[in-house]
């Protein structure tokens, strides 16, 4: 009996679309699964259901994804579904989702077809779906309802109690780095920020430590976890937070090593984190710089970068030598910026050998209706100065947006890159003992560790289908 089929695809990326020379877009080879799908079937498993994940959906042939969803399928099946996050088609569903649909669906005309994730509203469908924007645990769950009519009182879903169960037909592998949400919604409220609950009261949709606890215990008895992508738009968003996860970690019968997202500017309000960080098994951070430009970090929300972050930068890296790494993110295009500054930030993060950094042009949607989550920046462009031009993308006095993707273009060729080896970013790059400028002569990091990432997933998607159509 299955309820519900739910397809995981790997497709995303941007980190080398700037660059017409750079080989590998590692997002689109790397074997982490994404979480979205698999926390959905946990939770709507707690109701009775049964629901099945199939993953590497995007690197799998027709055939093989058609015979695998048709093992699953019964009577009782009633749809099958599809995320679009990580999807990098923005025009339509891509080919390998076109072909096995149109299979499956001349045989199996009873069963819906579903559409989720962070973008749907503005994915332009050739197909029909049955649509749910956003977070879509407590929607998909009263649509099964619906169907099985099923009347029964449902307690909403609560990220605090939230915990992802997989299943030994996942086949997860040991030594696989799995992802693990720890909470929602971020206290802060960045402009140009798209992610949902911005602006949350310290404390609130934040998992309970036990859960935390209880999940990576889990995972390590049955798979052998020890690695993690945590996801959370703040995992060092308090305090009290950072010292409950290096308490987890002492409390584990494996060393715990995890990447995330973290704010530095919190690392520096709260300096003995910095030890409290390295103690939690933080490997490598995800930074949010944006700017060093005093007058665009202010209108941004992150004035705190534009004061102190290179001089921090550097302190944090004699602190934690090569043991904690990061990527900084920097955006091209902020109002009040001129571009040619660009080039000394760029110059500074090589001369300082700053691990990895990537640019990226601003984004500032026009016609916001057909959008999930929106920014301010795309809610109220003209407060901020940016015009639209009749091409629909945006300018403002400092540049136009051609302009800036023009530069990140140009200031990407000297850059380092988000790297994700095995769904684990940076560190496995970045602790080589290369050292940056040798790295970045050879050009070693644009093709060695990507041309691994694609031989990787090749021998995972062969046994993971091997697997499935036992």
């Amino acid at each position: 009996m299955t309820h519900l089929i739910l397809w995981n695809s790997y497709s995303a990326g941007d980190s080398g679309r700037f660059d017409p020379n750079f080989k590998w877009d590692c997002s689109n080879y790397s074997p982490n699964r994404p979480l979205g799908p698999h926390q959905l079937a946990s939770f709507l498993r707690s109701f009775g259901y049964k629901i099945r994940v199939i993953d590497f959906c995007s690197h799998i042939k027709t055939k093989d994804l058609v015979s695998i969803t048709e093992k699953l399928i019964t009577k009782d099946t009633i749809g099958i579904g599809i995320s679009i996050t990580f999807l990098s088609n923005s025009e339509g569903e891509s080919e390998w989702i076109i072909k096995a649909r149109d299979i499956l669906e001349s045989r199996y005309p009873d069963v819906e077809w579903i559409m989720g994730g962070n973008r749907v509203a503005r994915f332009r469908n050739k197909l029909h779906w049955k649509i749910f924007n956003g977070y879509a645990e407590d929607t998909v769950l009263k649509w099964l309802d619906e169907k099985t009519k099923e009347i029964d009182f449902r307690k909403p879903f609560d990220i605090k109690n939230s915990k992802t169960h997989y299943l030994d037909e996942d086949f997860i592998q040991s030594g696989e780095i799995l992802n693990l949400e720890l909470g929602r919604g971020c206290q802060f409220k960045c402009k140009f920020c798209r992610y949902p609950l911005v602006g949350k009261t310290p404390g609130t949709y934040t998992k309970f430590k036990d859960t935390i606890k209880n999940e990576l215990l889990e995972n390590y008895e049955r798979w052998g976890t020890t690695r993690y992508n945590f996801i959370d738009d703040t995992v060092n968003e308090s305090k009290e937070k950072v010292e409950d996860l290096a308490r987890i970690a002492q409390e584990l019968p494996f060393e715990l090593e995890w990447v995330g997202y973290c704010r530095p500017d919190l690392i520096w309000a709260h300096r003995d984190t910095i030890q409290t960080l390295k103690d939690s098994g933080l490997r490598s951070a995800t930074f949010g710089i944006e700017t060093f430009h005093p007058e665009a970090s202010k209108k941004v929300g992150k004035g705190w970068s534009g004061r102190r972050a290179k001089d921090f930068l550097l302190e944090l890296k004699q602190i934690w030598k090569n043991d904690i790494t990061w990527l900084s993110g920097m955006i091209v295009g902020l109002p009040g910026e001129p571009l040619e500054e660009l080039d000394e930030h760029n110059y500074w993060f090589m001369e300082n050998e700053m691990y990895c950094w990537r640019w990226s042009p601003l984004i500032v949607y026009k016609n916001i209706k057909d959008r999930t989550w929106l920014s301010e920046f795309d809610i109220n462009s003209e407060k901020y100065g940016i015009r639209f031009k009749e091409d629909g993308t945006w300018e403002h006095d400092s540049c136009t947006f051609n302009e800036a993707y023009a530069k990140a273009a140009e200031l990407t060729k000297f850059a380092k890159f988000e790297t994700k080896i095995s769904g684990f970013t940076l560190t496995e790059v970045c602790s080589t003992g290369i050292p940056l400028k040798e790295m970045m002569d050879s050009r070693e990091i644009d093709v060695f560790p990507f041309y691994r990432i694609e031989q990787e997933l090749d021998i995972m998607v062969k046994k993971y289908v091997d697997f499935q159509l036992k």
